[in-house]
């Protein structure tokens, strides 16, 4: 019986190694968004998650995220470069390194400043945070905080619903919901992967 129990750890162990960890961040994880997306998110030296949005008709886009969640930067990619009028700036008002790491039940308000290619306009950010539960991603089981980010927007009001994985460092969009829409977009995770693995 011992052995047969031995042998079962030993075969499920290949399975649960496979399951991404934070460490890996520093070289990227993937997530699969349905057939037609993939999101890898990477940290950076700076301690900014950068993610990457790659669409199966060519589309790429990058956006740099504070402590993983807190959206920084915006822009469409062509050839790995930056297209400029696609830019976008969200200038929090505290430093990036001090913006809170969610945590259940949190609340956290902020004020920034948007820079895009027409101007600049002020905005406000409203994260609120659920409970700690788990949830199964590609195969693998990671403890998920479900938010809610609120901001004012350029005269439209948007809503996104962030899913948080403590033991990786990111959340990724689950939801989103602006004001001229009835019914919010949403987004499922279909697979999870270690970069280069």
């Amino acid at each position: 019986m011992l052995r047969s129990i031995m042998c079962l750890v030993a075969c499920a162990g290949p399975a649960f190694a496979n399951c991404p960890v934070a460490a890996d961040l520093t070289n990227g994880i993937t997530l699969q968004m349905g057939p037609d997306v993939s999101e890898t998110y990477t940290r950076l030296p700076t301690g900014e998650v950068e993610l990457l949005s790659t669409y199966s008709d060519g589309y790429v886009s990058r956006a740099l995220l504070g402590q993983g969640v807190y959206l920084l930067e915006f822009a469409d990619l062509e050839g790995g470069q930056i297209v400029p009028e696609t830019q976008a700036i969200y200038a929090l008002n505290i430093p990036t390194d001090a913006l809170p790491i969610p945590t259940p039940d949190a609340v956290f308000r902020g004020r920034m400043v948007v820079t895009d290619s027409i101007g600049s306009y002020d905005d406000k950010i409203v994260a609120r945070w659920g409970a700690l539960e788990q949830m199964d991603i590609g195969g693998c089981t990671y403890d998920v905080i479900a938010g809610q980010l609120d901001s004012a927007g350029d005269g439209i009001p948007y809503q996104e619903g962030i899913h948080y994985l403590p033991a990786l460092g990111f959340g990724y969009l689950a939801s989103y919901l602006s004001g001229d829409m009835d019914t919010p977009d949403t987004y499922a995770v279909t697979g999870i992967s270690k970069v280069g693995k």
